[in-house]
Order: structure tokens, then C-alpha cells, then sequence
């Protein structure tokens, strides 16, 4: 996905269309977590997490705008990663 596109998409669209892609996961995660573990062992809250989060994720994959930006994508992980380390720091 060309990151002007996504950039043009994101500006045309409500609040709502760009949320839910955002929060939904986010909130599956959360309440799978947020269940007793009377109801769940730990490992089987966790994979039922994997399992209902990465179909969540892959679904909304095309909504996401792109980190990359216009430049490379190497330039961009070193960028973030320069980010990291400063932000580990401080």
C-alpha cells in the first residue's frame, strides 16, 4: 500500500472507521484476558488471546496506515530504532 494513499484514506475517513480497526483488537485482547482464571489456565487464556487476536488483526490489516512513511523502510527502522534507544535511556 502506497503510504499516500493510506494518508489520503485516513484524511477522508470519520473518527469511527479509523477507531474500530484500532480499539477492536485491542478490546478482544483485553476482556479474553479479564477472564477468571477459574474459567481458564493461564496457557489456554493465552492461546485462545493468539486465537482470536491475530484473525482480528489480519482482518483489519488494509485500515492501518503505514509507520514507514514516504522514505525507505531502512531508514525508517533505524529511525525507530534511534527512537528506542533514546527513549530507553531517558
Amino acid at each position: 500500500m502506497n503510504i499516500y494513499a493510506a494518508a489520503e484514506r485516513s484524511a477522508t475517513a470519520n473518527n469511527r472507521d479509523l477507531s474500530i480497526p484500532y480499539v477492536t483488537p485491542y478490546l478482544a485482547f483485553v476482556a479474553v484476558a479479564s477472564l477468571p482464571e477459574d474459567w481458564f489456565t493461564f496457557e489456554w487464556n493465552y492461546i485462545l488471546r493468539l486465537l482470536l487476536v491475530v484473525p482480528l488483526l489480519a482482518f483489519y490489516w488494509r485500515s492501518y496506515v503505514s509507520l514507514t512513511g514516504p522514505r525507505s523502510r531502512f531508514i525508517s527502522g533505524v529511525v525507530g530504532a534511534a527512537a528506542g534507544v533514546v527513549g530507553t535511556v531517558l
